[in-house]
């Protein structure tokens, strides 16, 4: 089950991500916290947290990313070696992102009562909460952002099982992922 989660939704991603690049909702597709999503779907696909859930979760990303500049590279014909470097950084996140996102998605569906599922499903509400943030306040998009706000917290609503735990680990974790953003930004910002 997982394999196919895996490779079904990478090859989805990177050619929906690309797709919905061409229109209005590119945003939606085109977010780290949607990339991370399928780690943690991924995640919750698997068996027990173990190396070879974060193996799948980190894979299922780099096929989306390697099926995304395909698609981009054969319609359009858009890089040259010179994107390698930015691809590289983005090949580094989906190794972060997948190690972090899918171990955090196991511990929450293996132990959600406990500390480590709390912030298993944490992580994913507090990134989806950074990307709302940034998206309103940086961007300065209010569309945008307010949606992918409620989605945080229609995540946390219906995946915390009435635990006050997740909660109470995404407020650091929203401190924590608005740092990585910043962070980003100056390493793209140097790459670009």
């Amino acid at each position: 089950m997982q394999k196919t989660v895996a490779l079904a939704g990478g090859v989805v991603l990177g050619v929906g991500t690309y797709l919905t690049q061409l229109t209005p909702f590119g945003w939606t597709t085109n977010s780290i916290a949607t990339w991370s999503a399928l780690a943690f779907l991924v995640g919750c696909a698997g068996g027990r947290p173990s190396w070879r859930v974060a193996a799948a979760a980190v894979g299922s990303l780099l096929l989306a990313l390697v099926v995304w500049y395909g698609v981009a590279q054969a319609v359009n014909g858009l890089y040259s070696a010179s994107a390698l470097v930015t691809a590289a950084v983005w090949a580094a996140g989906a190794v972060l992102a997948g190690i972090v996102f899918g171990l955090g998605a196991a511990w929450w569906r293996h132990r959600p009562d406990s500390r480590r599922g709390a912030v298993g499903l944490a992580l994913l509400v507090a990134l989806f909460a950074v990307d709302g943030l940034y998206r309103l306040v940086v961007l300065g998009s209010p569309g945008a952002g307010v949606t992918v706000l409620v989605v945080a917290a229609v995540l946390l609503a219906l995946l915390s099982r009435r635990s006050w735990r997740p909660a109470a680990a995404t407020l650091p974790l929203v401190a924590l992922g608005a740092g990585g953003y910043a962070l980003l930004g100056l390493v793209l910002g140097g790459v670009s």
